[in-house]
């Protein structure tokens, strides 16, 4: 199960890796 919400919930570093994304997206 700990697995599964891991899955879900992501970690700092891909958060700000999404962010750094959107962020030359736009």
């Amino acid at each position: 199960m700990s697995s599964v919400v891991a899955m879900y919930i992501p970690k700092p570093g891909e958060i700000i890796e999404s962010l750094s994304l959107l962020a030359i997206a736009f």
